[in-house]
């Protein structure tokens, strides 16, 4: 019943049946209609999700999982309304329009980290934010102001823990610039590049599919990396308290506790 009352949503719902009273029933209009609609019920879910959140019925986890789902969800229908409507956003392609394009063609199943099977949505959506580097700051408020019209106070508090993160969650690829000062890692730009080589190497030779996630868990590069990215993300949440509480706020993590040998006085 909260939800039901929600002024964004009553406002939201208003919208669409004001705009649907008085427009022509086109084809490309009963599109757009369908895609409006869409962006609306999943409001509706978010702000139930929001609520369980603040109420801690909800852990953050899941409250991410359904987020990046309903996400997932929209950009498939709006493929499917696309097609079965014959939607155009627009005869140029160039500018806002190729940039909406190409932040819509990002698929997660192109960032699939290897040691878990799952998708690796914080490659994902860096990836999806990537592709609107080249607008104008003008032009970049305006695809924004349009991909997250529908964003709920909670997602919008989301999407700048992301933003003020991003120093903590570089520093894997910070450890990897270092080591690709090896001939062998050289040509992979990340770890996740080279293990996805290194499981295309052991399926051609003959390993079977289920065991070669345990055998990269088992290469010595991965151990190296997980164990310094491990140290190096330690030592920066003892110096950014800010994001060691995003950490736990976002990502389940408990604070940060110095070992002794951080401590003032300790060699």
């Amino acid at each position: 019943a909260v939800i039901a009352t929600d002024p964004r949503v009553q406002n939201a719902q208003e919208r669409l049946e004001h705009e649907s009273r008085y427009r022509v029933k086109t084809k490309e209009g009963i599109g757009f209609e369908k895609l409006e609609g869409t962006r609306v019920a999943q409001e509706k879910l978010q702000l139930e999700d929001d609520a369980a959140l603040a109420a801690d019925e909800m852990a953050s986890s899941i409250w991410k999982d359904n987020y990046r789902g309903r996400q997932m969800e929209f950009f498939a229908r709006r493929d499917q309304i696309v097609n079965d409507f014959g939607l155009k956003f627009g005869k140029d392609k160039a500018g806002v329009n190729a940039a909406i394009d190409a932040y819509f063609s990002i698929n997660g199943e192109d960032f699939k980290n290897l040691m878990t099977g799952g998708v690796d949505w914080d490659r994902f959506f860096a990836a999806r934010d990537a592709t609107l580097e080249g607008l104008s700051s003008t032009n970049l408020q305006l695809v924004k102001s349009y991909l997250r019209r529908y964003d709920t106070p909670t997602v919008t508090a989301f999407r700048k823990a992301q933003s003020d993160l991003d120093e903590y969650w570089a520093i894997e690829d910070l450890v990897w610039s270092r080591l690709r000062e090896n001939e062998e890692f050289n040509p992979y730009l990340n770890l996740n590049d080279y293990l996805l080589n290194k499981s295309q190497s052991l399926a051609d030779s003959g390993v079977p599919l289920e065991e070669v996630s345990r055998t990269l868990s088992r290469l010595d590069i991965v151990n190296k990396v997980t164990s310094m990215v491990s140290k190096l993300r330690n030592r920066y949440r003892l110096t950014h308290p800010d994001a060691d509480a995003l950490l736990g706020k976002w990502y389940g993590l408990s604070p940060v506790r110095p070992t002794k040998a951080s401590l003032p006085g300790r060699g």
